[in-house]
């Protein structure tokens, strides 16, 4: 599910840098009395910036960008030099009724480096993502995709794919609850915890 999130961004990440080269610029002139409308594109985050370097916690483990130092891994960050910017963002698998929880956890726990990055000169935005284990996705991952400036349409049917990779996992093949092992089929309840990595889950389960 981190997969489809991450290449959800990085198509629209490839969009914002062949839109961001120097080009034709369409000027609207407004009537007297008429108010403007603003541009999509000026209130996407990708949009600030020409050429964005991301990394996703997937295949490799992901190293923070040379900002500050920290031992937390987010599961996704994109990162800018000049100006300096930088996009967090983690995502979790929590039971729907808990997203609320997962969100102000996370928040919580990226609160400090954030305001670390901000101290190094770099402006920071931190996105906790939440997508439910049976598939509904909260509020948190539009707000997310809105953003990065993936809207409308394609902001519904992006989230729709990743809330159903996230309802799709079986156990074992990705994102679930963590405490789902071997035992849930002897009847243990699993824990209302939630996972945030997919190596990480993978150790669990394989206990």
């Amino acid at each position: 599910m981190l997969r489809e999130l991450a290449d959800v961004v990085d198509r629209e990440r490839r969009k914002a840098r062949l839109s961001s080269k120097t080009g034709p610029q369409l000027i609207t002139f407004v009537k007297e009395g008429e108010q403007g409308t603003k541009q999509a594109d000026s209130q996407s985050l990708l949009h600030e910036s020409k050429s964005w370097d991301m990394r996703v916690d997937l295949d490799k483990r992901l190293v923070f960008p040379d900002v500050v130092h920290t031992n937390l891994r987010p599961d996704m960050v994109l990162s800018f030099q000049h100006p300096k910017r930088i996009i967090i963002v983690e995502l979790t698998v929590p039971w729907e009724e808990r997203t609320d929880e997962a969100y102000e956890r996370k928040m919580a726990k990226y609160q400090e480096l954030a305001e670390a990055c901000s101290k190094k000169g770099c402006k920071t935005w931190v996105f906790p993502v939440e997508v439910g284990c049976r598939g509904f996705y909260a509020q948190s991952l539009t707000r997310m995709l809105r953003a990065v400036g993936i809207r409308g349409r394609s902001c519904q049917s992006a989230a729709q794919a990743i809330g159903k990779a996230a309802e799709g996992c079986p156990v074992g093949s990705g994102y679930v609850v963590v405490t789902w092992n071997a035992s849930h089929r002897r009847g243990v309840v699993p824990d209302q915890h939630c996972c945030t990595s997919m190596q990480r889950v993978h150790r669990v389960i394989n206990v």
